[in-house]
Order: structure tokens, then sequence, then C-alpha cells
């Protein structure tokens, strides 16, 4: 007898449905230990077009179909499923604008040390969650909350792993909330039913995105995480490793394709980026794009700044950014946010030090052939990343 890599009888197959501004993604894998392989996915991607919100749902579930039709015939043809089936876990993973997340927390004074029990860190939890955002501002509504995550205690200021049982004069609660757009959360957690899986696992983008920040090599624990997706650009200002202020600005990759080149398609403008980068464009192109970036950067370092200055709130911003954005404008986008413009809102008074999110190779891996988008792939690296939870 021998054994088959990632085919062990203690690991189970699992399947995660990631969800964008407008694209809809699926894989299928095998966890083992502290790493998923990937052996089956698809994405599909709605064009990038004006269209009421109404439409735009109807495009990214009738992505989800395609693309969740798709990955299962890719799947059933793997050994994977030959050796184990249908799969046994099921993680949903919803980006802005469908999922909206806040940081929140609540603190507690105690009129003398303590002995912490799960009671009072639970109404000290309950109390952060429901509090309002910080800095304040609305999300979709509470009543569509679908996350809720405690993501840090802490005992008379020190953060504690296992505060249960210890003492303290002082507890405070810092947690992540999220709230969906019910239809779109239907709709994904509906491909996963047809699997047999009625009780997903569900997470925000944002969740997805700062887990992976943390195992990055040297990110530290003090850095602002930005992400731009579809239709708005979102912060999480994290300090001592804890998610303290989040804010969204509608400047998404679409507003800003739109507002460059007004009267070319978004596909063109994206890939002028590419080409204007490489010089592949004939040098008049190239030159006129550059021109409309040139009238375009003012306008959006005055959005983002303003929203770094809410976020400041007496407190200078980390000197570090952790960015993820598509490929093809990512580059642009470090350089913007690298400029001086931005220093005034650090803590060292100097530009930005942008990094680009990328995960650990042993963390999510893929089968021959392959090929995951990668929102999918940070998506997808909530199943190791939470195996143990």
């Amino acid at each position: 007898m021998f054994s088959i890599p990632f085919l062990q009888k203690r690991e189970r197959v699992a399947i995660v449905v990631y969800v964008g501004g407008a694209s809809a993604g699926v894989a299928f894998g095998v966890l083992r230990e502290n790493s998923f392989h990937i052996v089956a996915s698809e994405t599909v991607e709605a064009t990038l077009a004006d269209r009421t919100r109404e439409h735009t749902i109807a495009a990214v579930k009738t992505a989800l179909r395609e693309a969740s039709e798709k990955a299962r015939a890719a799947y059933a043809a793997t050994l994977v499923f030959n050796m184990h089936g249908t799969p046994h876990i099921g993680y949903v993973v919803l980006e802005s604008p469908w999922s909206e997340t806040c940081a929140v927390g609540a603190e507690r004074e105690l009129q003398e040390e303590t002995k912490i029990t799960n009671e009072i860190l639970g109404e000290i939890s309950r109390e952060a969650i429901a509090s309002e955002c910080e800095p304040p501002r609305e999300i979709v509504a509470r009543d569509s909350t679908f996350e809720a995550t405690t993501v840090r205690v802490l005992l008379n200021g020190y953060p504690t792993a296992k505060p249960a049982g210890k003492y303290a004069a002082h507890v405070a609660v810092r947690a992540i909330v999220s709230s969906a757009e019910p239809t779109v959360l239907r709709g994904a957690t509906e491909v996963l039913v047809s699997f047999g899986i009625d009780n997903p696992v569900l997470r925000s983008g944002a969740r997805a995105l700062f887990s992976a920040a943390r195992r990055m090599a040297d990110v530290g624990e003090e850095y602002v995480l930005a992400h731009l997706t579809d239709g708005s650009l979102y912060f999480l200002i994290v300090h001592e490793g804890v998610p303290v202020i989040s804010a969204v600005i509608p400047m998404g990759l679409h507003e800003i394709l739109k507002r460059v080149s007004p009267q070319q398609s978004p596909e063109e403008t994206l890939s002028l980026f590419s080409l204007t980068e490489k010089e592949a464009c004939s040098q008049e192109a190239c030159a006129a794009f550059q021109e409309a970036l040139g009238k375009f950067e003012p306008e959006f370092v005055r959005v983002a700044g303003e929203s770094m200055a809410g976020m400041c709130d007496g407190r200078k911003l980390p000197q570090r950014l952790v960015l993820h954005a598509d490929a093809r404008i990512a580059e642009w986008l470090s350089n913007v946010f690298s400029r001086i413009d931005f220093e005034q809102f650090t803590i060292t008074v100097q530009p930005y030090s942008v990094r680009l999110l990328t995960l650990p190779d042993t963390l999510v891996s893929l089968g021959e052939g392959v090929h995951v988008e990668p929102s999918l792939k940070i998506a997808s690296a909530l199943v190791p990343l939470e195996a143990n939870i």
C-alpha cells in the first residue's frame, strides 16, 4: 500500500464561495493540517458598466451560478472527488459592497481586581458589538449583521489570549462587526446548500484580508490595510495587532476608471494601466493616458486624504500600508500612496511604506493547471487559518 498526497483519512474537503463587487468565485480544495490545497476553481466577472444596484445584484447572482457550475464540473473530474465526494466544510466570503465592516469596542472599569469570568467577558463583548462604529458611521442595517467577532481582549491594558480566570480591574474588548446585503448572501449560501452544507461559515472580505495580512512576514502590528474593490476603497487601521478604525469611501475601481477615461470602456482603461506601465502602447496613447492620470490623481489624493484625516482622530496613522487591489492597477495605486501628500497623516511624518498583500506559499497551494483569482485565494486562506478555531 502507498499513500496519495493530500488524500489522507483525516483530511476534509472544503468549498469556498467568494462574491466581489462584480464577480463571483468558487474553489474546491482539501484541508490538511495548516494548508489548503485547491484542486478546482472558477471565477466569473460581470462586465464593468454603469448599472443600478438591482441590476448589479442580478448580474452577480448569474455569475455565482455560472462559477458554481463550472467549478463543480472541474471538481467532479478530480481524484479528490473520487476519494472524498462532496465537501464537508463550506465558506461564504462577501466583499464590499455586499458586506460592510466596522471596528467596535467596549470597556469596563471594575471597582477592584476581580476574577474575570466568561459571563463578564460575554457582557462586554455584547456591548462592543452593539456599539457605534469607530469613527461613527452607518453600515448596512444592523438587523442584517452576519459576522460579529471579538479580535482581542485587554486586561489592565495588556492583550490577553485567555482572559477567563485571570484578575483585572479594567477590561477592554475589541471586535469587528459586518452586515450583508441579504439577497447576495442568500444567493451565495444557496450554492453551498446544493452540496448539503446548511450551516456554512460566513465571513466578510475585511476579515479575510485582516487574517491574511497578519500572516505576512515582518508586517508588524501597526499598519493601514487598504483594499480597492469594484465599488469602494476600504481602510482598516490596525494598532497593536487589533483593528481599531475603519472607513469606506465610494472611490472604487469602476469609479476610478470612469473618471480617468470617461470616453472609454472600463475594460479598455484598465488595460491601459498595464500597457502604459510596460510601455506597450503607442507613444501617443501612453502620453494621453498619463496626462489623464495626472489630472485625476489630485482628486483621488484629496478624497483619500479626507478619509485618512477623519481616521486620525488625534492619533497619527501607522506608516506601513498593506495594499490589495487588481494587479493591473496595484502599482499605480502603490505609487500614489507613496507620495509626500500623505506624509502628514503618518506617525513618522513620512510617506507610506507600501507593501502588496501576499500569502505565505505554504498556506494555500494549487493543483496542477489550477488558476485562482487573487481575492478568491485570500478568501480560501480562511479555511486553514480557522481550522483549529
